[in-house]
């Protein structure tokens, strides 16, 4: 016994692997700006190195570039598994199953497509020269669709029901409602017209700028700033999942808030890049496109993994004891709180060493699932403790065990 307890602790000092960000495959040096999926592939864009997919979820990247005639690429959309791709001086492709992609350039005579948008059966390119072209016919026959627009950079589209938004670098965004026939301005409330990125979630749209993020509930009427606490405004990527957003900054990573931006953490742990392309939730990963880091990767169930189960206020604070346990890959645990306010659950291996922060944010009094998954965490006793923001009202410990 005392011998195996001793190789444990070797395990634990030499080979432990603690489940934060962690690079996705090899795409080191390559600036990612855009991930999709259709059913059988991850895909990445790049700026300057073209495409890649992966068949399993990032493990591993592969170039992927058949017939597309340029490396910088622009835009990826999937709808209904079709997959629509541009690229800077070289259009616009698509591919119905990801192992082919087929030019739908029709009568385009200019391919310096900055942004990619996808409505229904329309499709629009946002030009690099300020012309915005349309096609609805899969490409056969485009169309100048630009009315409205005097002089704009594109950036960013998100699509909404039967609004087309475009983001613009110092003109805000461009709303159509008649499929591109006439765009206008849609401006009220923004408090930045340096539109980095849009991002459409239900019946909200949200826009990160250049200093700022906001959103609108009425289609671009009006748009709401949410706080933010970042030490870096500059908004470049979003993703939203229930009441959780992620933003991505121009220097100062990734922040999370699980109320719908009334609260922000950053979760920043081994992201070694702090310039932030574009994030994307895929099936069990978030996946970051760090600067010229490649891509990143952290397991959903680090970053969402918080459910609220019922509105009951107990009477005090108590850390559940996790279940299964032992267990070998998921578990979940019970937390009550009497009280709203900022926890922190900490988890430590056998030695009382901090392994990493399970979770740091707000929370409303009622009571809360939370789902842990060891990812690549040897098995072993680890311990995990609550305490309340200022360290002194409330503090747990629970014992857990992994079993590989």
């Amino acid at each position: 016994m005392k011998i195996i307890f001793t190789i444990l602790i070797s395990l634990f000092t030499l080979n432990i692997t603690y489940p934060q960000w962690t690079q996705s495959g090899f795409l080191n040096g390559r600036q990612v700006n855009f991930f999709s999926r259709n059913l059988n592939f991850l895909f990445a864009g790049t700026a300057q190195n073209g495409l890649y997919r992966s068949p399993n979820s990032g493990d591993e990247w592969f170039p992927f570039n058949a017939n597309i005639s340029s490396t910088s690429i622009t835009g990826i959309i999937t709808q209904n598994n079709v997959t629509y791709l541009s690229a800077l001086g070289g259009g616009v492709f698509k591919s119905d199953s990801g192992n082919y992609f087929q030019s739908i350039n029709g009568n385009l005579s200019y391919f310096g497509v900055n942004v990619l948008a996808v409505k229904d059966n329309f499709i629009y390119a946002c030009m690099d020269n300020g012309i915005i072209y349309r096609t609805s016919n899969g490409g056969n026959v485009w169309s100048e669709s630009s009315s409205g627009i005097n002089s704009a950079i594109y950036t960013s589209s998100g699509v909404l029901n039967n609004n087309v938004f475009i983001g613009t670098a110092g003109t805000g965004i461009y709303k159509s409602t008649n499929n591109g026939n006439f765009w206008f301005q849609v401006n009220n409330g923004l408090g930045n017209l340096n539109i980095r990125v849009i991002k459409v979630y239900g019946n909200s749209v949200y826009t990160g700028t250049q200093n700022g993020l906001f959103f609108t509930s009425d289609d671009g009427n009006m748009w709401n700033q949410i706080q933010t606490n970042f030490s870096n405004n500059d908004i470049r990527a979003l993703e939203i999942s229930g009441s959780y957003i992620f933003a991505g900054t121009h220097g100062a990573g990734i922040y999370k808030s699980s109320n719908s931006g009334q609260n922000w953490t950053a979760i920043n742990e081994e992201l070694y890049v702090l310039y932030i392309n574009t994030i994307f939730k895929d099936i069990n990963y978030l996946f970051a496109g760090a600067g010229l880091g490649g891509a990143m990767r952290r397991p959903l169930s680090q970053v969402i993994s918080v459910k609220k189960i019922s509105l009951e206020v107990p009477s005090e604070f108590e850390l559940g004891q996790n279940y299964p346990n032992p267990f070998n890959q998921s578990s979940v645990f019970i937390l009550r709180c009497s009280m709203s306010g900022g926890l922190r659950i900490i988890l430590y291996d056998i030695n009382g060493r901090e392994i990493f922060t399970l979770l740091n944010q707000y929370l409303e009094a009622g009571i809360y699932s939370i789902r842990f998954d060891a990812g690549d965490l040897p098995g072993g006793v680890y311990f995990y403790r609550m305490i309340t923001e200022d360290g002194k009202y409330f503090s747990q410990v629970r014992k857990m065990i992994i079993s590989r």
